[in-house]
């Protein structure tokens, strides 16, 4: 009989995600298989396994093809890091003691959940240009203008982008074999802030801390490995 463990940090892989263009349904074609979605629009009869707002794999021969009215975009997924990820969720509550309650203090939950957290990472740069990697310029890019220089006239400009990000943690990386569940976190996030450090003896670390944004609702993922 199979027992219950608890597992190391290490097995947990933090992925960063891009969307790609929406996909319009229009009941002929069916998604790639093997592709993570969002789904922005869904038909009433439509074959999406979820509601707006939550993310889906085609991993395996599913054949969902998007009907007339659904709207989804492909996620590309990269991995930021394996780092320190903390999370922490608070439930609102709402007093409703009064002179029934017989001398206890009662509460009922509001119905809304606050989510937050921190990423503990390192700034990784390329081993042989010395750029900065594309991930870590992305979550700057969260806090600063990036500009570029090439040394033969050519300068680029991107501004400071305020849009959220959307974060997928694989929990446990070891689940490999098929049968086995894949765990994933998947949440956006908002970045409210940054702390860069450079110690003299030390390695060049980015600490970031977050609140659940809207993009996604946020949601415990599980998916069979499949041959």
């Amino acid at each position: 009989m199979a027992k219950k463990i608890a597992i190391s940090g290490k097995q947990t892989v933090l992925n960063t995600v891009a969307f790609g263009a929406p996909i319009i349904g229009a009941g002929t074609t069916p998604l790639p298989d093997d592709k993570w979605y969002i789904i922005d629009a869904k038909a009433a009869a439509s074959e999406l396994p979820f509601e707006v707002g939550k993310v889906f794999d085609t991993y395996g021969a599913h054949g969902i093809t998007p009907a007339v009215g659904d709207d989804v975009r492909e996620l590309t997924l990269s991995v930021f890091c394996k780092g320190t990820v903390s999370r922490s969720g608070a439930t609102g509550t709402i007093e409703v003691t009064d002179s029934c309650s017989g001398g206890f203090v009662q509460y009922i939950l509001d119905g809304y959940t606050d989510l937050s957290g921190n990423v503990d990472a390192f700034l990784k740069f390329d081993s042989i240009t010395g750029k900065l990697s594309n991930a870590t310029l992305d979550i700057l890019n969260r806090f600063y203008d990036i500009q570029t220089s090439d040394g033969a006239g050519a300068y680029t400009f991107t501004a400071k982008n305020d849009e959220e990000v959307l974060f997928m943690i694989l929990l446990d990386d070891t689940a490999t074999e098929v049968g086995q569940i894949e765990t994933w976190c998947i949440f956006s996030a908002v970045l409210g802030g940054v702390e860069n450090a450079a110690e003299l003896k030390g390695a060049q670390t980015m600490n970031l801390s977050f609140n659940v944004g809207q993009l996604v609702t946020p949601s415990i993922y599980e998916r069979t490995i499949v041959a």
